[in-house]
C-alpha cells in the first residue's frame, strides 16, 4: 500500500510541473531495452550500452528546461566518458533535420535518438520533458528526474558520481 501511494503521489507531483530525484530508497527496476534510429539513420539499442552507466535524457528542441539541461549534460559526457559514462539523448516527435541542426547548435556530443510517435518516452512513463533516467551498468534504473533547474543538475551530478565511484564536480 505504502508503495502504491508514493507513485500516485509522485505522478500527481509530476504532473504539475514537479521534479522527482532520486534518493536512498529509489527502488532499481531492469529499464527496458529498446531500438532507435541515431541521426544518421543508424539503430542504436540500450543493450549496446550494458557495462556502461548511461543517462537516458528524454527532450525536444521547444522544451525551455532542456535548454538548460543539455548543455551540462554534455559537459558530464566529456568529463567521465572515459569513466564507462555515456549520455544518450532521446528527441521526442520531431522532424531529424529539426533536431541535426539543433544537436549541431548545442554540440551534443553523445547519440541521439529520434522517437518519433514518443513511444519509447510512454513505456519509460515519462510525464514531461526534460526526463532523465540513470541507468547503472547492469542495466537497472537507478534515478529518474523530470523537469530541469540547478538543483536538479546537481542531484543528476551526484547520484551519476556514486554510481561510477567519483568524486562530483561540485
Amino acid at each position: 500500500m505504502k508503495k502504491l501511494l508514493a507513485v500516485a503521489f509522485a505522478a500527481a507531483f509530476t504532473a504539475c510541473g514537479g521534479r522527482l530525484k532520486t534518493d536512498k530508497s529509489f527502488t532499481p527496476v531492469p529499464a527496458a531495452d529498446f531500438a532507435l534510429q541515431d541521426l544518421s539513420g543508424a539503430t542504436l539499442r540500450l543493450s549496446d550500452y550494458r557495462g556502461k552507466t548511461v543517462l537516458l535524457d528524454f527532450w525536444a528542441t521547444w522544451c525551455e528546461p532542456c535548454k538548460q539541461s543539455i548543455p551540462r549534460y554534455v559537459e558530464l559526457h566529456d568529463q567521465l566518458a572515459s569513466k564507462g559514462f555515456v549520455v544518450i539523448g532521446v528527441d521526442e516527435g520531431e522532424d531529424a533535420g529539426i533536431v541535426k541542426a539543433y544537436a549541431l547548435r548545442l554540440r551534443m556530443n553523445y547519440p541521439v535518438l529520434l522517437d518519433p510517435k514518443a513511444a519509447l518516452f510512454h513505456k519509460y512513463r515519462g510525464g514531461s520533458l526534460p526526463a532523465a533516467f540513470l541507468i547503472d551498468a547492469q542495466g537497472n534504473i537507478r534515478g529518474r528526474w523530470e523537469g530541469y533547474d540547478a538543483a536538479t543538475g546537481v542531484d543528476v551530478e551526484r547520484a551519476i558520481a556514486r554510481l561510477l565511484g567519483v568524486s562530483p564536480r561540485i
